[in-house]
C-alpha cells in the first residue's frame, strides 16, 4: 500500500469505522484498493466512477455529493476518474459513466449504471445497508 494511503487510513478511521473522504488519497489501482477492503473489510465501500467530459458525471457528482454528505459516517465513499485508473475501469468492466461499484469484505456487491436520482439511491442505500450490515 502507498504510505500516504496507508497513514490516511489510520488517521481517519481511528478507532472508529467513519472516514474522512476530504483527506483521502485517491485510489487509482487495485493494489490501494484491496488495501483499503483488507483495512475496512466491514465497510461498505461505495466506488463513484467520472470522466471530465462526462455531462451526466456533472449532475450525477451533485447526487454523489449529497448522498456522501449524509451517509459518510458508515459508508466509505470514492470517486474514480476513469481517465487516471485504467486498471479499476478494466477489473469493474465500466463501459458507461457515471457508474457507482459497492464493495464490502473485498467484493463485489452491486454496480449501478447511470446514477438514478437522489431519492432512489438513497432508498436503495438504506435497503443495502440493511441487507449487508
Amino acid at each position: 500500500m502507498n504510505d500516504e494511503l496507508e497513514s490516511n487510513i489510520k488517521i481517519n478511521f481511528g478507532n472508529k469505522n467513519s472516514y474522512n473522504f476530504e483527506n483521502s488519497p485517491p485510489i487509482i489501482n487495485i493494489k490501494d484498493l484491496l488495501e483499503l477492503t483488507a483495512k475496512v473489510p466491514d465497510n461498505l465501500i461505495c466506488l463513484f466512477f467520472w470522466a471530465n467530459t462526462c455531462k451526466n458525471c456533472v449532475s450525477s457528482n451533485t447526487i454523489f455529493e449529497k448522498i456522501r454528505e449524509e451517509f459518510g459516517e458508515e459508508i466509505i465513499f470514492y470517486k474514480i476518474n476513469i481517465q487516471e485508473s485504467g486498471e479499476l475501469v478494466k477489473e469493474f468492466s465500466i463501459k458507461r459513466v457515471p457508474s457507482l461499484i459497492f464493495l464490502k469484505k473485498g467484493k463485489m456487491l452491486k454496480k449501478i449504471v447511470s446514477i438514478p436520482n437522489y431519492s432512489t439511491l438513497k432508498r436503495f442505500l438504506l435497503k443495502f445497508k440493511g441487507e449487508n450490515s
